[in-house]
């Protein structure tokens, strides 16, 4: 691929971002102050709801919940939607000649989009709850990228998934959901059965969960196994993902 055809697929990357954060917003009043008060007001629910039950020996508990609710939503949203990123644009692919890879990219970069916008209350909580910045943080860039090469591949998966499947967008959106109790999301692992405990620290998501919560919120060293598992999901999710996508991409058309 030379550089003139890697500039176009870049732009056209760009411009259906901007149609999809568009669309996403189409129909809110609040637009992108949205996406940046939804993730604060999911804290301040949490908190309420469940500090006294589950943040017991969990210091700074909203900011603990606020690193896995952000990052956790990364992935739920960015491969979710990805599931009908090809069928929601036949006419496009269909009229174009769109390599049909940047469709389910501009979703994944839709949601890392509302990632970025999610930090934004983020750092005020970090800073309410004096989690101050160490050098941990350089770990922080590394583990985003990881995890968006591990959600990458998840939505190049699931959109070829949906091709064959279109049960597929139930099915996912209910094995998220039950995802969600085994990341550790409200509590802490240190407080669970050791087989579950070990469930969920194999877990890819709460992966990048525990580095980001080490680095950031407590100013600690992330687990070297951590930092393993992290390198092991992001790259072999990407590349079965990619796989995936390469071997059906010629069917494309004709299951749309």
């Amino acid at each position: 691929m030379n550089l003139e055809i890697f500039k176009q697929r870049i732009f056209v990357l760009q411009q259906l971002t901007k149609r999809e954060l568009k669309r996403k917003y189409a129909r809110s009043y609040l637009g992108v102050l949205w996406s940046i008060g939804y993730p604060l007001l999911r804290m301040f629910l949490v908190v309420m709801l469940f500090s006294t039950l589950l943040s017991r020996n969990i210091a700074k508990y909203p900011a603990y919940y606020f690193v896995g609710f952000l990052m956790l939503e990364f992935f739920k949203t960015g491969s979710e939607n990805s599931l009908t990123a090809l069928v929601d644009n036949k006419m496009m692919f269909q009229k174009t000649k769109i390599v049909p890879r940047i469709f389910v990219l501009s979703r994944v970069l839709t949601s890392f989009v509302n990632l970025l916008l999610g930090t934004i209350p983020f750092i005020g909580v970090l800073i309410f709850y004096g989690c101050k910045p160490t050098l941990y943080l350089l770990y922080i860039p590394i583990d985003i990228f990881f995890l968006a090469l591990f959600v990458t591949g998840m939505s190049y998966a699931v959109s070829i998934w949906y091709l064959y499947m279109r049960d597929a967008k139930f099915i996912y959106s209910n094995a998220l959901h039950i995802l969600r109790f085994f990341t550790a999301l409200y509590y802490s692992i240190d407080r669970m059965p050791h087989n579950i405990a070990t469930f969920i620290r194999y877990n890819p998501p709460y992966t990048f969960i525990a580095i980001g919560r080490n680095c950031i919120v407590y100013g600690k060293a992330p687990d070297e196994g951590y930092l393993l598992q992290m390198v092991v999901y992001g790259i072999g999710f990407y590349i079965f993902g990619k796989v995936i996508f390469e071997l059906f991409k010629h069917k494309i058309a004709e299951k749309m």
